[in-house]
């Protein structure tokens, strides 16, 4: 997918465009292209879904089968388990599908069918599935407890196959796998619900959140915290899915490698009660977001959970590591130290299910789990500190970023690398706990079923070399980031990491495809169920396995309002002509119930004017119109803002706070006026801009979207000339001028008086029918 991104969206486009009526195009370019790339961007999710499910199920589908044929002794119910988690298999599927529906029947009629015929029913099965084979281990469980009160000695497994953990281990696996399926499915189910929900309770706890009462500022600030609530959820099915398989893949190694009871005990004990509640971090995190606030939140999840759950889960796998090191390390010293040539050689395989692969194979998935999991906390512990270096790295490098110099055009530019740096790093911590889990049920698999002792070892070396060091790759491309620019670090990482170790990792378990395959099309007295599961699962890892653009939840990216929209519809209808579209999404939209609520102190006659304008195809004059109606808005905020820092009943941060987000509002309607009026007084609009940024400045913030850098939290005042900084270096984006409440309220009374007189000036020249002169066509 990261390959053919670009032919990827092509090939989409054209699609859309060639069946514009399915998706509702208007006509109108500019709106057009919004409404494509939104399309695109969901065929892309899609396609980022089936690659994280993908990898996902295949390994669920191994480690459930292994669950199931060690647990049922019924053949037939054994059988039918399998066949029923086997069908799991097309359900990654169904996000390919769903790619694909949406340009076929549109986005709506896409979305459904791909989830009435594939994601539904396939999921459901999984989740029936894995039910029923976590009924199974609890009736195993029972019955062992039953046996060891009646004094029978438990049996020890002979051979060189894998150790059965306790069942209580394998329960708790299956139980948050089977959770995580659940939530997953219910956070899609019931998404509508849930936001609704969520939203009723962020507007009951209002302080907590900052609202400040005024519907078009608020907004922003509840579907932020909506967006933090659903990337909580979406964490939580994730990290249970992932932490259900490492629990897993933790115990049969601790019961194969460890031979002390009451270290055995010990690992148990943290690698099962720290990897199951560790998810539920997330599920708490989304839980108390709407009565504490997002920061609020996450600090209580860290603390209840998130912190002490997950470091006993990473306690016991960094353990786990360095007994399996040692085992290694004793046992290459055997190896050394022996004269006879057989002695040390790798043993032939068990004909049972789960023969135990070679040991290094082991530590290479468990050191790698390790590490994800430690990338996966310094990611979030040391955010700040990592943003601050890499901020600092770029703005050393103007030339590879295309800085120029200045601060308005800087900001949104270093903004942008630093989330591509974040993002890389998410990725590294996604793909080395999938890669792990990968490269150890992948080595099961081999161990297992294959005859040839040199294919198998080309197999291993393949799979952990390849896998074990692709995800570095992610981890490059993050610190080459702020040195070399987004696409020329990326280039280096796909030649360096991606192409070569990912493709071994792929040809591995592709040639592990095709040989089961293979077998199971030549078996003739072996049950097909057998080798059903395993070979769905590693067709899956094949398929999905190598680069993809993976989803980066919880990440909030700022939304127009419904008048910004509503303004966009309108002109972009008018510019292309279509000003029947333009009257009526002016007439049905809320750009005209607003403006009747503001009649009485609007400039007379602006509202008739605007539709006779669109009526007599006069652009220049609607534009004209549009942008006198949003710099009045753009007014109403600065009050709005004035009022604020007037309260009493506020301490200084609030006020200051709650002035910064209104100002946020009002540059969102002046940024789509501000051409209109630079081209009638450029003067009016150097003053009205500089005032945006001295007022934000001097509340303690900076501007944010759509033009400034994103930074309106009150930070350190920075000194006129910062120690080493070099001569003719850009400007820091992120450390404004010591706070000043009266500066701050003079730089907002100027922007009021020149917004009026423009306003006043505007609405005389529309009604003179003057606009042509100073508004080019276009």
């Amino acid at each position: 997918m990261s390959a053919f991104r670009p032919p990827i969206q092509r090939y989409a486009t054209e699609r859309i465009f060639a069946a514009r009526e399915i998706h509702y195009l208007s006509g109108a370019r500019d709106y057009d292209l919004e409404i494509v790339s939104e399309i695109v961007f969901t065929v892309e999710a899609g396609l980022s879904f089936f690659h994280t499910h993908g990898m996902g199920m295949g390994v669920i589908l191994l480690f459930a089968s292994t669950a199931v044929s060690t647990l049922v002794a019924r053949r037939w119910l054994r059988s039918g388990l399998n066949a029923l988690i086997g069908l799991s298999f097309l359900f990654p599927i169904g996000y390919l599908a769903y790619s694909a529906f949406i340009l076929l029947y549109g986005k709506d009629a896409g979305i459904a069918l791909a989830e009435q015929w594939l994601l539904i029913p396939f999921g459901s099965s999984a989740i029936l599935g894995l039910v029923l084979a976590s009924g199974a281990a609890a009736v195993a469980f029972v019955n062992e407890r039953r046996v060891r009160r009646r004094a029978t000695p438990r049996p020890e497994e002979e051979g060189e196959g894998w150790r059965r953990p306790p069942l209580a281990v394998v329960f708790a696996s299956a139980l948050l796998i089977f959770v995580a399926e659940i939530g997953g499915a219910s956070m899609g189910r019931w998404t509508r619900e849930i936001n609704a929900l969520a939203r009723t309770w962020v507007l009951g706890a209002a302080p907590a959140h900052g609202l400040v009462g005024l519907r078009d500022v608020d907004e922003e600030i509840i579907d932020e915290a909506l967006v933090k609530l659903d990337g909580g959820l979406r964490l939580f099915h994730l990290h249970a899915e992932g932490m259900g398989l490492v629990i897993f893949a933790g115990a049969l190694v601790i019961s194969t490698f460890v031979a002390s009871p009451r270290l055995r005990r010990a690992l148990y004990g943290l690698l099962t009660v720290g990897g199951f509640g560790f998810p539920f971090g997330y599920l708490l995190w989304s839980r108390v977001i709407p009565p504490l606030g997002v920061d609020r939140a996450r600090a209580v999840a860290e603390t209840a959970v998130l912190i002490p759950f997950g470091s006993a889960a990473l306690a016991a796998l960094w353990l786990l590591t360095l007994l399996l090191a040692r085992d290694l390390f004793r046992a290459w010293r055997r190896r050394v130290g022996s004269r006879s040539p057989s002695e040390g050689a790798e043993p032939a395989p068990e004909r049972g299910w789960a023969a135990l692969p070679p040991v290094g194979l082991v530590l290479t998935s468990m050191l790698l789990l390790v590490l994800a999991e430690v990338g996966g906390a310094a990611m979030v512990k040391l955010k700040i500190p990592i943003e601050r270096i890499n901020r600092q790295q770029i703005e050393a490098r103007p030339q590879v970023h295309g800085l120029v110099g200045v601060r308005q055009v800087d900001g949104e530019i270093v903004d942008r690398t630093l989330a591509r740096a974040d993002f890389a790093l998410r990725l590294f911590h996604l793909h080395a706990e999938g890669m792990g889990l990968v490269i150890f049920a992948g080595g099961m698999t081999i161990r297992t079923f294959l005859a040839s002792r040199w294919l198998r070892m080309a197999l291993y070396a393949m799979l952990a070399v390849g896998g074990f060091f692709y995800p570095f790759g992610y981890l490059a491309w993050s610190l080459l980031i702020p040195r070399l620019g987004v696409e020329r670090s990326k280039e280096v990482a796909e030649y360096v990491a991606w192409i070569p170790f990912g493709g071994a990792a792929l040809a591995a378990v592709g040639v592990l495809a095709v040989v089961l395959a293979l077998r199971l099309v030549r078996a003739r007295r072996l049950a097909v169920a057998r080798l059903f599961a395993p070979l769905w699962a590693i067709a899956l890892a094949a398929a999905s396995a190598g680069p993809a653009r993976a989803h980066h939840v919880g990440v909030f990216v700022p939304k127009d309002t419904d008048i910004t929209i509503n303004f966009k519809q309108i002109k972009a209808s008018a510019q292309a002509g279509r000003f029947d579209v333009a009257v009526k999404s002016f007439d049905d939209g809320i750009l005209h119930d607003t403006m009747e609520q503001y009649e009485k102190v609007l400039p007379r006659g602006l509202e008739d004017g605007l539709r006779a304008a669109l009526k007599s195809k006069d652009l220049p004059g609607a534009e004209l119109r549009l942008s006198i109606f949003l710099a009045f808005l753009t007014k109403e905020r600065v009050r709005d803002a004035v009022k604020r820092l007037k309260d009493p009943g506020l301490s200084p941060e609030e006020r200051w706070g709650q002035a910064r987000k209104i100002l946020n509002a009002a540059w969102r309607y002046y940024n789509l006026a501000d051409f209109v009026i630079m081209q009638r007084d450029a003067k009016a609009s150097a003053v009205i801009r500089m005032g945006f940024e001295d007022a934000q400045s001097y509340l303690g913030g900076m501007m944010v979207d759509p033009m400034w850098a994103a930074g309106s939290q009150p930070c350190n005042p920075r000194p006129a000339k910062l120690p080493g900084e070099a001569a003719g270096a850009p400007p820091s984006n992120v450390r404004p001028v010591v706070p000043d409440e009266r500066k701050a309220r003079a730089a907002l009374a100027l922007m009021e008086r020149t917004l009026e007189e423009a306003i006043r000036e505007g609405a005389l020249v529309a009604r003179k029918g003057g606009a042509k002169e100073f508004l080019p066509s276009r």
